[in-house]
């Protein structure tokens, strides 16, 4: 074939270089508007389609450094002339006539005559060629003949064919004298096998197939020569329909016949594997260059059970020979009469080729096939064979056998995964839930995903290094392309949960195991609409206030009523400021609540605790008051820190540290949320980091771990001086990082009366509620406003009553009654 490869070479490259929109206009190819216009672009991928993402004009291209080559970008790289071969259905070094025919066709668009071809090589191919042909149309016409009328009896009465069919299908009679001049005739040629069947790859005679028309073993003999494995019967290149879904789609019956019928009746894209062991890598391999992603394999419907239990293993084996090619599977088997079920050729008979397709695209996934039949089928039959309920006797055999199958990631999707879930767990009623189920699958699956990591990881290796010592970039090549998948297997497990389909039942337990917001007794509200401030679940608040304005005061007063609320669980509160003791006596303080001892200079309720717990002494503890601070103090050391419903932690913890610490108590005992004071005392172990981007990934790590654990997570955090007023106080004024804001669900920023606005403050009194308006310079108000409120009313504010001595902000709650319950969106709406 050197004349026309140096044709190729030398004639045909450059010229059609300028001819590229005219010879692919699938690809609505343009001259690029960079390089002076030399180079082509196209936006499509080679299969004519927009990329899934990152739309780029040159996505395709034909480049005037390379104009041999058709390239696209992040995926194949074709010659002009083996990318004319595949659009036409052929493989893309495909020799003899079809590389003929896609030369001719290039040749005719640059206005190029072919060279003559009449080589050695080439005449031998097309007298070959010409001879199958002959032999062919010499069985055909003998079908017609008096010597053949026993083949055609058989295909007319028994296939029940149409002489029309029989044409569309290329079916021949085999006779003795026919047989006599074959040099490639099989053994019984003429004689035992007499129906002969033209074998047909990419519109290629290759040879041809006889059958015996008695029920013997083996039915079929190949001519002598022809492949038996390398290619399915009957396929010729995908036919693109412009179905996008379905173009990539092939469809695999087991018998020749049962192809060609369906072809004849106009079904696209069918080939035979000469029965479901036929399916081997080779064919698979083949079918992918011409660009099948999917198998549909039709199982014929065995005569006794025995037989179709022997069938099972094998359907098996082919799902799991298709994915190692890299491409998916479905299995359908055809229903027929009598509850029993049948094979194409019969089925189309007395059903049309649209009732088939329709039926095709209801195939189940291989996963589905390999546990309905082999795992469910058999764990129904031993729990009794009635209904679809499996018996305890049965249900660890049935359950250890799915999570073998869950393992196989290659074969098993993750939404097949989570489809087999769900039946399983409805076939074992409340026995084992889904989400234990998923569990246990996720483990194995993750240590099965690890092994096929590094067996895949090790090939690539010896793989690239046998080929650097030939040709690095080649290599470094195979290592980009195939690195990333091996790479991505040990998160097989990880992604499958994204494409995981909940089911109702499954939606109900997690709505019902989601812990409520706690409620608070501090009030909200702006005109009518009243709303009661609640930690939610699964989330971060913030509370924020300039330096000495209550943001740990609030903390404190909010763990105690939540500690204290009744509810199961415990209270965890971390202070990066103070130390130990020092919280203790400040949490005891606000539970007692009362003015232990009248202020004077150095003394004060924390001071006189202090001595007590130092020495025991209580002659600074006012009289009135002593019999009361003792038996609170003992239900504060009993109730709560003694019972575990508060527990206090002042340790110097890295972020990274408490996130660990937090998830370790969790672990271990019923957490119910979480206070930590205070955010800007917290740093990540080795940062390099700014300030303001390591306290958002810390802020973004605590709000993680509250969806995680659905916790809720309440953060004290400190304004930074912009916030001058009560009214010049933002949600942008958080000290370091207003990141902080974005990562929680509500933020609340506090003022202490006692504090007047700065000198350069614009405070504009009025914006403030005459009801809510603290008197400032004046101690004994905190005002506090919702400057963030996902999911409830906006802007809603509050003058809480704050007795610094006991460190109590007091409650607001006997002000709500039940007609004070938050509005509706909508008459919020028209109150704003």
């Amino acid at each position: 074939m050197n004349a026309i490869t140096d044709f190729i070479n030398n004639e045909l490259y450059p010229v059609l270089f300028y001819h590229v929109d005219k010879a692919f206009p699938e690809l609505q190819f343009t001259k690029s508007k960079n390089g002076h216009g030399k180079d082509w672009n196209s936006p499509l991928t080679l299969k004519g389609t927009e990329p899934t993402s990152g739309r780029r004009e040159d996505k395709t291209v034909v480049t005037a450094k390379k104009p041999h080559l058709i390239h696209e970008q992040g995926g194949e790289t074709y010659s002009l002339v083996s990318y004319q071969l595949l659009r036409t259905g052929h493989y893309p070094g495909a020799q003899g006539k079809e590389l003929v025919e896609a030369v001719r066709y290039l040749a005719s668009l640059c206005g190029l005559e072919l060279p003559d071809c009449e080589t050695e090589e080439y005449k031998a191919y097309k007298e070959r060629q010409e001879k199958l042909e002959n032999t062919m149309e010499r069985m055909k016409q003998a079908l017609r003949s008096p010597e053949g009328a026993e083949t055609l009896r058989y295909l007319t009465e028994e296939r029940k064919y149409t002489l029309e069919e029989i044409d569309a299908m290329e079916l021949g009679y085999c006779s003795p004298g026919i047989a006599k001049t074959l040099e490639d005739a099989p053994y019984g040629a003429g004689d035992t096998y007499k129906l002969a069947i033209g074998y047909r790859s990419r519109g290629r005679l290759l040879g041809y197939k006889l059958r015996a028309l008695e029920d013997i073993k083996p039915k079929y003999k190949n001519s002598v020569g022809l492949p038996k494995s390398s290619s399915f019967f009957g396929l010729s290149g995908l036919k693109l329909t412009g179905n996008k879904e379905k173009d990539r789609d092939l469809i695999i019956v087991e018998g020749e016949l049962d192809a060609l019928h369906a072809q004849a009746l106009g079904v696209e894209n069918i080939a035979s594997s000469t029965g479901v062991d036929g399916i081997n890598t080779e064919a698979l391999l083949e079918a992918k260059k011409q660009g099948v992603k999917r198998i549909t394999v039709v199982v014929d419907w065995e005569k006794t059970e025995a037989d179709r239990k022997k069938k099972t293993p094998i359907v098996e084996r082919a799902i799991h020979t298709i994915h190692k090619a890299g491409l998916e599977s479905l299995v359908i088997e055809l229903p027929g009469t009598d509850g029993e079920k049948t094979d194409v050729d019969s089925y189309l008979l007395s059903n049309s080729k649209d009732e088939l397709l329709a039926l095709i695209d209801e195939a189940e996934s291989g996963a589905l096939y390999i546990w309905n039949n082999r795992i469910r089928g058999k764990a129904i039959e031993l729990s009794g064979g009635e209904g679809e309920r499996i018996t305890d006797k049965v249900l660890q055999d049935y359950k250890r056998e799915t999570l073998e199958l869950l393992k196989d990631t290659e074969v098993v999707s993750p939404t097949e995964r989570d489809r087999i879930l769900s039946y399983f767990s409805r076939s074992v009623g409340e026995d084992i839930g889904k989400e234990a189920l998923q569990e246990e699958a996720d483990r194995q699956a993750e240590r099965a995903n690890q092994e096929r990591q590094k067996k895949q990881g090790a090939e690539l290796i010896k793989q690239a290094s046998q080929l650097a010592e030939t040709d690095i970039n080649g290599a470094l090549q195979l290592v980009l392309d195939r690195g990333r998948d091996v790479l991505n297997i040990s998160r097989e497990t990880e992604y499958a949960s994204l494409l995981a389909l909940p089911d109702r039942e499954g939606i109900r337990r997690k709505l019902s195991a989601r812990p409520k917001g706690i409620s608070t007794d501090y009030i909200f509200s702006k005109g009518r609409i009243k709303e009661r401030l609640t930690l939610p679940t699964g989330a971060v608040t913030l509370l924020c206030a300039p330096p000495a304005h209550g943001k740990s005061t609030l903390l404190r007063n909010l763990a105690l009523q939540t500690a204290s609320n009744g509810d199961e669980g415990t209270v965890l509160y971390f202070t990066m400021e103070e130390d130990y003791e020092s919280t203790i006596i400040e949490l005891v303080n606000t539970y007692v609540g009362e003015e232990l001892t009248t202020p004077y200079k150095e003394f004060n309720n924390l001071t006189t605790l202090a001595e007590y717990y130092r020495t025991d002494d209580t002659r600074y503890i006012k009289k009135s008051v002593l019999a009361t601070f003792k038996e609170k103090e003992a239900q504060f050391m009993e109730s709560l820190i003694q019972s575990g419903k508060l527990r206090i932690y002042d340790g110097d913890y890295y972020s990274d540290e408490l996130l660990e610490a937090i998830r370790y108590i969790c672990g271990k005992v019923q957490v119910k949320a979480v206070f930590i004071d205070y955010v800007q005392l917290l740093y990540k172990r080795g940062n390099k980091l700014a300030r303001n981007e390591e306290l958002k990934e810390i802020a973004k790590s605590l709000r993680q771990l509250a969806k995680e654990k659905k916790l809720p997570i309440v953060l004290a955090g400190q304004l930074n001086r912009q916030a001058k007023s009560p009214t010049e106080m933002h949600s942008q004024n958080i000290a370091d990082s207003a990141d902080l804001e974005r990562e929680a669900n509500k933020v609340i920023l506090l003022w202490n009366s006692e504090y007047k606005p700065l000198n350069d403050s614009g405070y504009n009194e009025t914006e403030i509620a005459q009801d809510k308006r603290p008197i400032l310079g004046t101690p004994g108000a905190i005002y506090a406003r919702l400057s963030k409120n996902r999911g409830g009313a906006p802007n809603l504010d509050v003058l809480l009553k704050f007795v610094g001595n006991t460190g109590v902000i007091e409650t607001n709650s006997e002000d709500f009654t039940d007609e004070d319950e938050p509005t509706s969106e909508a008459e919020q709406r028209e109150l704003f």
